[in-house]
């Protein structure tokens, strides 16, 4: 066996301060443990309540997404419904203006057709005006409107002067 030397200067450090100073120190890194563990805990604590926090805020977040999703999508529906009232409203005056270059008779007809599809028209831009509308579809429906009643307007004057009929 190989027998090894101690220097001075290796010399373990057992027994070099006295009980009592060891004791102080221990107490002092227990109490600091302690402390320490308490504010661990009281982190824990906060870092808890942050998430559930932050979960319930991702859940509020996401339903409003999908509510403003159907909503986006109702009034999409409701401007295509509109858009497609103003289009009837149109052939329909179109329909009533060859009625009135045909003959009287079938011009009333057709009048009275045009001035329902407006109708119909006038309460599709009802229904619709609770969905957000384009200016386009204010302008496609306002000139739907107008083109019905110069229709009837036309035929009005084309019947009192006997133009048609």
């Amino acid at each position: 066996m190989v027998e090894e030397k101690v220097s001075p200067k290796e010399a373990p450090k057992i027994l070099t301060k006295p009980l009592p100073q060891i004791l102080d120190e221990m107490e002092g890194i227990i109490k600091a443990a302690a402390e320490a563990a308490k504010r661990a805990e009281e982190a824990a604590r906060k870092a808890e309540g942050a998430t559930e926090g932050a979960r319930d805020a991702a859940a509020d977040f996401s339903k409003a997404i999908k509510e403003s999703q159907l909503q986006a999508e109702q009034a999409s529906t409701k401007a295509r419904e509109a858009a497609e009232a103003a289009k009837k409203a149109e052939e329909a005056a179109n329909a009533a203006r060859k009625a009135a270059e045909l003959g009287a008779g079938r011009a009333t007809g057709k009048a009275e057709e045009a001035l329902s599809k407006a109708e119909e028209a006038l309460v599709a831009a009802a229904e619709a005006k609770k969905a957000p509308l384009s200016r386009q579809m204010v302008t496609i429906i306002l000139l739907a409107m107008l083109s019905s009643i110069f229709a009837a307007v036309a035929i009005s004057m084309g019947l009192s002067l006997g133009i048609l009929g």
